[in-house]
């Protein structure tokens, strides 16, 4: 509930008039800071409310007044008469709106109703009228209710704009002259501060403007904010989410449970980059020497394809944060491509309209089914579950005809239901069920049509592929597994096979070169050279540490990225791809298996390639880059990917197909030693040395839900029992124990980065504690004694040791010691 203020101390330029508006008691706050020897009275141009006296602050009722909001942007002026101090009568007058907005029970408010922000980011605003005017259409045009800054304030053009057109505006506060100056705006709700520790910054902002709600963050990064009129910080869940098209079910699962169930949930800037760039120079070398006109025609159509991968990319994300009801809030990042997301705005620099513009209007309708489907890849008549939500915010009742339709390749419709349905509250399912692939193979559309008499109210499809299924071929394969994690899941594609196999896969074992067991990988490389072939999946990356002791041919080098990089994969068409379609950049079909890394090195065979985006102010724009690398070696052929094929065997009919085509395929060139070969005694001993050394083996567990701090004291089992075959329910998904390795930073120090290790889906750092982990290791003692442990950084920890609670910390808390005994 807001009060009026009552020690405003207004600093300016000594023409200031605040007018802060209180809806409750209806009425207005001014405070003035005018250059007055005599009276001031005050009127509401258009009514008859005023007020008249002497003094700095005033309270005039007004009860008739039509409040501000996005669909109805009311405003009034104060004319305030005086006589100045040269003895003439002047007039002073200001704009002011009857609009309040605030924070209550987790979500926003505006004008004391709940309030779904839907925001996108601004960097580079224009100050002339016309690029602002434009501007700010673009927002509404495709269907956002505000604009967020950062790095600028907005300038008095847009948020002229912003205040005729119901645009709510997020501004920065870094100058106390840009908060003083926005302090009557209507569209300005929010004041935002990026610097760390923030908490004095945001002080000096509620000394000048009490009315608004401030966010900023803490010394170790966390969200925090003031509400209006109260001094008093509190905790926010503030997400950033860098994420990638295609977008994988994972990070769909990630979007539609993160954040709070107690404090406002805000995801802060989330969205993805694409090409912006036609005559980069970079760009089109790499386009020719690819020889990808036979898959694409030209560059343009390239390009042009890229342009497509956020409308599916924003789809799939704003559907999955729109039916997460923690979430009070988005901000999309960006509204043109000046920003530093390359390729990211829905406008061109030069303000043109891009595909998404359009796509997002459809996406941020009011009213939306939201369809939730786990796989895109069916067999014929293959049966899948779907499950539909309502977002419903514009709090339509009753009740309405839900229609479902799969359409098929040639756009006739294969399979359709109706049904008489409730419309729901906001995310709320209206349906779940089965729907039926057809017989027929090529891509499939799923629409789903909310209909009553006369008129669709809302309706919305998502596309799946339909495509035979590979046939298994039981190849005679050596598997490098010496935990047995993977032979379950290969088990249906190989014929285990011992070392003279002609072919060997050596899946991901861990976070470093130093995880393979030495002499079985030094072993395979060795057959390898004399003719076999091997698939090493998610090669660490320090590989090429392993690799500049062998052969440079072994050197698999991943390509820097930046989590706002566009990273663009594409198909050819290729044995590879069998089945699967190609000559394409890799869309919703290939949701699970994009590499998250790429490739620097030249590749013997053009496969899957990526461009990865920089953007077209950066020092390197355009990197090309392979997603499968082939590189011979010796009289063989060793075959690097980071496509999580094995992770989505049996699961993925896709990663089924690529796995088994690139069997065949690859054991076709493969012409093995009929004997094992000999190894490299002196590299054998060299990556033992390294492991036993410069390594330290831990196992991780994450991550697990921990929503407002609860689960970093909840016990999840591994407290009293530590099983390294159990699974337990994560955060988004089942997860099980996985290894991470800790490599020597010198002076007895092993490191391991847990983001790295226990990243989220998305691939970034979360700024909020939604998420805890453990970590499991075993050490040897040579005799019973005490021992001290040392804790150090800022995350939370409870450590147990042998099974027995001995300390904990909290975050940001300084480095301490801490005595523990141990056993022989």
């Amino acid at each position: 509930m807001s009060t009026a203020p009552q020690d405003h101390p207004l600093r300016g330029d000594g023409s200031n008039v605040a007018v802060f508006p209180d809806l409750r008691r209806k009425r207005i706050a001014v405070t003035v800071d005018l250059p007055v020897d005599a009276g001031l009275r005050f009127q509401i141009e258009g009514t008859a409310c005023g007020a008249a006296g002497d003094g700095t602050e005033f309270l005039i009722d007004f009860p008739d007044f039509q409040p501000w909001t996005p669909e109805s942007p009311h405003a009034y002026t104060l004319h305030v008469d005086y006589e100045s101090r040269d003895g003439k009568a002047a007039r002073h007058s200001v704009q002011f709106a009857m609009r309040e907005f605030s924070i209550k029970d987790g979500r926003f408010h505006l004008n004391n109703h709940p309030f779904f922000l839907k925001s996108i980011w601004h960097q580079h605003a224009a100050s002339d009228p016309v690029t602002a005017e434009r501007d700010a259409q673009a927002a509404r045009d495709a269907g956002f209710n505000a604009i967020s800054l950062d790095a600028a304030a907005a300038p008095p053009a847009l948020l002229d704009c912003a205040d005729a057109m119901g645009l709510l505006v997020v501004q920065p506060a870094h100058d106390p002259d840009i908060v003083i100056r926005d302090l009557n705006r209507a569209s300005v709700i929010m004041w935002t501060l990026e610097q760390l520790d923030g908490l004095e910054a945001a002080q000096a902002v509620r000394a000048i403007d009490p009315s608004r709600v401030i966010l900023f963050r803490d010394a170790v990064g966390h969200g925090r904010f003031l509400r209006p009129y109260r001094d008093d910080p509190e905790r926010y869940c503030d997400l950033r989410l860098p994420l990638p098209a295609p977008v994988s079910p994972s990070a769909e699962c990630a979007l539609r449970e993160c954040g709070s169930a107690t404090q406002l949930t805000y995801v802060s800037r989330f969205g993805f980059g694409t090409v912006d760039e036609r005559t980069n120079e970079t760009l089109k070398a790499g386009f020719e020497a690819r020889q990808l006109d036979r898959a694409f025609g030209s560059l343009d159509k390239l390009i042009d394809a890229a342009v497509l991968l956020p409308c599916d990319a924003a789809r799939l994300q704003l559907d999955a944060l729109r039916s997460n009801p923690r979430v009070a809030g988005y901000c999309f990042a960006q509204l043109n491509d000046a920003g530093p997301v390359p390729g990211g705005g829905i406008v061109t620099r030069t303000g043109q309209a891009k595909p998404g513009l359009a796509a997002l209007n459809k996406i941020q309708l009011p009213v939306r089914p939201l369809i939730q489907m786990a796989q895109s890849n069916l067999a014929p008549r293959q049966e899948a579950k779907v499950t539909i939500l309502l977002a419903n915010e514009a709090r339509l009742e009753g009740r309405a005809d839900l229609s479902l339709q799969v359409v098929g390749p040639t756009n006739q419709v294969l399979w359709k239901k109706k049904r008489n349905v409730s419309l729901v509250k906001h995310g709320r399912p209206v349906w779940e069920g089965d729907i039926a692939a057809s017989g027929s193979p090529g891509m499939h559309r799923f629409l789903v049509r909310l209909l009553q008499p006369g008129k669709v109210i809302a309706e919305s499809s998502l596309s799946f592929l339909v495509t035979q299924p590979t046939e298994p071929a039981q190849l005679p394969v050596n598997l490098l597994d010496p935990h047995g994690a993977w032979a379950d899941a290969c088990a249906p594609f190989i014929q285990p096979e011992s070392i003279t196999a002609p072919v060997h896969i050596v899946p991901p074992l861990g976070n470093t070169f130093r995880a393979y067991p030495d002499n079985d990988l030094m072993q395979i490389l060795a057959q390898v050279h004399g003719g076999a072939v091997a698939f090493v999946f998610s090669p660490p990356a320090d590989w090429n540490t392993l690799a500049d002791q062998i052969s440079a041919d072994l050197r698999a080098t991943p390509v820097a990225q930046s989590p706002w990089d566009a990273v663009l994969h594409y198909a050819r068409i290729h044995p590879v791809f069998e089945g699967l379609p190609a000559k394409v950049l890799m869309r919703q079909p290939y949701k699970n298996l994009a590499a998250p890394t790429v490739f620097a090195e030249e590749s013997e065979e053009d496969i899957a390639g990526a461009l990865v985006w920089r953007g077209k102010d950066a020092a390197e724009p355009a990197t090309w880059a392979n997603g499968i690398l082939v590189r011979r070696y010796g009289s063989g052929v060793v075959v690097f990917t980071h496509m999580p094929l094995l992770e989505h065997l049996g699961n993925d009919m896709a990663a089924d197909m690529i796995f088994t085509n690139m069997l065949a395929h690859f054991s076709r060139r493969a012409v093995p030693s009929s004997v094992p070969l000999p190894v490299s005694k002196a590299t054998v001993e060299w990556l033992r040395r390294e492991r036993v050394e410069h390594a330290r083996r831990w196992m991780l567990l994450g991550a697990l839900p921990n929503l407002d701090g609860a689960g970093h004291d909840k016990d999840y089992g591994p407290e009293k029992v530590v099983d390294l075959r159990q699974q337990f329910p994560g955060w988004y998904a089942p997860i099980r124990w996985v290894p991470g390795y800790a490599a020597s930073a010198g002076d007895d120090i092993f490191a391991l980065e847990l983001d790295n290790a226990l990243s989220p889906a998305f691939g970034g750092r979360l700024r909020d504690c939604s998420r805890t982990a453990y970590a499991y290791a075993e050490f040897t003692m040579e005799q019973r004694q005490t021992a001290q442990l040392d804790l150090d950084g800022s995350a939370a920890l409870r450590i147990w040791v042998n099974g027995k609670y001995v300390a904990q910390r909290p975050p940001g808390a300084s480095a301490e010691t801490t005595p523990i005994y141990v056993r022989q």
